[in-house]
């Protein structure tokens, strides 16, 4: 169905009406989710996470984002050809009870139902959404060359 018609998939069988906290399978990282989680409960806002990343490349394969000095999401551009800043979004999300219905509306108006990271550009213009910078490593273990990558790291850092 695509990713975000799975999110609501679930929200519907399971009934949820409560903040989602929302991670992609495909990402493995290296920060605390509870000061997400802190961060998500100060600003009582949706809140994504963010940090930077020099390598331009890798910048056009994820979300990119510019905020403004309170942290707030100002844009957001999906696998962008050229990258506006160097704030790499992965895929983690904390959305509040009151966002959950815009979900099934994004739907509904007929946008694109997979990649979580196509619900933010929409959510942004309907919301305050906020971003959480965290320090560590994101690696996306998505594809088999970079799971691949991603072995190599930390074969190499058990060493």
């Amino acid at each position: 169905m695509g990713a975000i018609a799975d999110i609501q998939f679930v929200i519907e069988q399971y009934t949820l009406n409560d903040d989602l906290l929302i991670l992609a399978g495909d990402n493995l990282f290296d920060f605390e989710l509870t000061s997400f989680v802190s961060f998500f409960a100060k600003h009582k806002k949706d809140s994504i996470t963010t940090h930077e990343m020099n390598d331009i490349e890798r910048l056009k394969r994820t979300g990119v984002i510019e905020v403004d000095k309170n942290s707030k999401v100002i844009s957001f551009e999906e696998k962008p050809k050229h990258p506006k800043s160097k704030l790499a979004v992965p895929p983690f999300y904390i959305f509040s009870k009151l966002t959950i219905p815009l979900i099934k509306q994004y739907l509904v108006e007929g946008n694109n139902p997979d990649a979580p990271g196509n619900l933010i550009p929409w959510l942004i213009r309907h919301r305050e959404v906020y971003a959480y910078k965290f320090s560590g490593e994101r690696y996306d273990i998505g594809t088999i060359e970079s799971y691949r990558e991603c072995q190599k790291i930390f074969s190499d850092k058990s060493q």
